[in-house]
């Protein structure tokens, strides 16, 4: 991953979570949550909070998400805590290191937000007094732009899960769970990317029942429906288990639900990325070029419609960002099985990073992709 990592010019992390409510359930997100309790009153320093998670949320599964009762004034968006940058290479945060975690957002008023970083706690109570490490922000009113909170780790942490928690006006906004390494020797992670939101399309020629299963070279991180996991789940199913019509539209046999396609993430670790065939493209440029390569590729308007929408969030604000699709070795880190099998399959994996001067570089259009039979459409990304 050596490559990869010589053209990551930014070791800013990304601390957020997409706090929405699930319409799916039973009982509504005010009715489950407690209120956070607020540091100073009377509960010495506690802040308590209850998990808002729905395994059928397409935000869920990912971040642990604490939702009291007022979820507060602050949106927090976008991506993860897993890995940065440390200058050298891509690592989980290790003892010693200053870690640096920014929050986009947007306040309604102003607030005082805190970052801490404290011992995983399964009940969701934390006591700041324990917190590792911390530091607090003040966000003005109606004022969009990032907040980045930079603590330092003692050198004495043992490796273990942790909290990375938000607080705003002393309630818990969100925290994600990460793992703290004794050292950065422990567990670098050169040949690990997150693969975002890979998805799949089903097109059979008429009604049928079709089995999906996942051979990751990583893990699992998410999925929606949910990716059934013998001897985790009750069921001796694995994967997905649904019936496909020939307009893409899927049914879940284990919940009934019905879904426009499958949706996964996960850590792979895949081999070296080659940017020898990229495009580096101006950020204010991306949707014409997605537009242009994507249909040359074969995806039709609705699955580039898809694909666009969420990936022009991530790309259109950089200056420049180097973009190549990489088929041969997200194929081999992320095997995909269906029966029946398949007449036709197409898979566009996109890797990008985002650059502040452009590079030369030259791209080679794709082979039109010919849909017959039974025909699977899967598109995903990441960014490094």
């Amino acid at each position: 991953m050596k490559k990869i990592v010589a053209i990551l010019l930014c070791g800013l992390m990304v601390f957020s979570t997409a706090c929405k409510k699930s319409t799916r359930k039973t009982t509504s997100p005010a009715e489950e949550n407690e209120e956070t309790t607020k540091p100073g009153s009377g509960n010495d320093g506690v802040i308590t909070g209850k998990l808002n998670l729905d395994p059928y949320d397409e935000d869920a599964g990912r971040w642990a998400i604490v939702l009291p009762v007022n979820p507060g004034n602050i949106q927090v968006q976008n991506a993860c805590f897993d890995y940065y940058f440390d200058g050298e290479q891509v690592v989980k945060p290790f003892s010693g290191a200053q870690v640096e975690a920014t929050v986009s957002y947007k306040a309604e008023k102003d607030s005082e937000l805190v970052f801490y970083i404290l011992p995983f706690s399964k009940n969701l109570r934390w006591n700041v007094k324990e917190a590792l490490a911390s530091q607090a922000l003040k966000a003005e009113a109606t004022e969009d732009g990032e907040l980045v909170f930079k603590v330092d780790l003692p050198d004495n942490v043992t490796g273990a899960d942790y909290a990375f928690l938000l607080v705003e006006d002393g309630e818990a906004v969100c925290y994600y769970k990460t793992t703290i390494m004794n050292s950065r020797d422990d567990n670098t992670l050169d040949d690990t990317v997150v693969a975002k939101k890979p998805v799949i399309y089903l097109y059979p020629e008429e009604e049928t029942e079709v089995y999906v299963t996942l051979d990751l070279a990583g893990s699992l991180i998410c999925s929606y429906p949910k990716y059934l996991i013998p001897g985790e789940d009750d069921t001796d199913v694995e994967g997905w288990h649904v019936m496909a019509y020939p307009d893409g539209m899927l049914t879940n046999l284990e919940d009934g639900r019905n879904y426009d396609y499958l949706f996964w993430e996960g850590n792979l670790d895949m081999e070296d990325v080659d940017f020898g065939n990229a495009a580096c493209i101006a950020g204010k440029d991306t949707a014409a070029f997605l537009e242009e390569y994507l249909s040359a590729a074969g995806l039709n308007d609705s699955e580039i419609d898809d694909f666009i929408s969420y990936w022009l969030p991530q790309m259109e604000g950089n200056a420049y960002n180097l973009i190549t699709f990489t088929c041969p070795e997200y194929e081999e880190a992320a095997k995909l099985n269906i029966f029946p099998k398949p007449d036709s399959e197409l898979r566009i994996f996109m890797v990008f990073t985002a650059l502040d001067e452009p590079v030369d570089s030259a791209m080679n259009m794709p082979k039109p992709f010919v849909r017959e039979g039974f025909t699977v459409v899967e598109w995903g990304g990441c960014e490094i």
